[in-house]
């Protein structure tokens, strides 16, 4: 807890030299570690409302992967708070948002967190197609942990199925 509180105190100090440059990029991605950092601290309303604020400030700035970034905190957040339709929209923009920027590696991610968030909602089928979708970017990326993470994760989404035997084959 301690730690935890010296990051907080530091990462307000950072907020409010941001804000008093007048320095919106620093700003932007000093909101963006303090939302990371409070879904980490499980403090999931001020994650929601600062990476909310940190995604609009990234796409003032057209900076659309910071926004792409934010978007998959506040997905994040709202999965915590058991708001499903606020994450599933929040990773969809984002996913669509990394595949616009080009960026795989995040685009991946975002897939990954889709097929989980639909299999927490019994949505299985879909899950799966999300993760045969993040699988082939993380083959084309030659990110073999990541293959393994969603394959581990295909093995939850059979066992939330009713489906063991499939979940030990994977």
């Amino acid at each position: 807890v301690g730690r935890r509180d010296a990051a907080e105190q530091t990462l307000l100090a950072a907020q409010s030299v941001a804000q008093e440059a007048q320095d919106d990029r620093s700003l932007a991605e000093v909101l963006m570690q303090a939302g990371a950092a409070a879904v980490s601290g499980q403090d999931f309303d001020r994650a929601f409302a600062v990476s909310e604020r940190a995604t609009a400030l990234y796409r003032s700035l057209g900076d659309i992967v910071g926004e792409a970034r934010a978007l998959a905190n506040l997905a994040a957040a709202a999965v915590r708070q058991s708001r499903w339709e606020t994450a599933r929209n929040a990773n969809l923009r984002a996913a669509a948002t990394f595949e616009m920027a080009g960026d795989t590696r995040g685009l991946a991610r975002v897939l990954m967190n889709l097929a989980m968030l639909h299999g927490r909602c019994g949505a299985i089928a879909e899950g799966r197609r999300y993760l045969v979708l993040a699988r082939e970017h993380q083959r084309r990326l030659q990110d073999d942990r990541a293959v393994t993470a969603s394959l581990l994760n295909e093995s939850f989404l059979a066992l939330w199925q009713g489906r063991p035997q499939e979940a030990r084959a994977l």
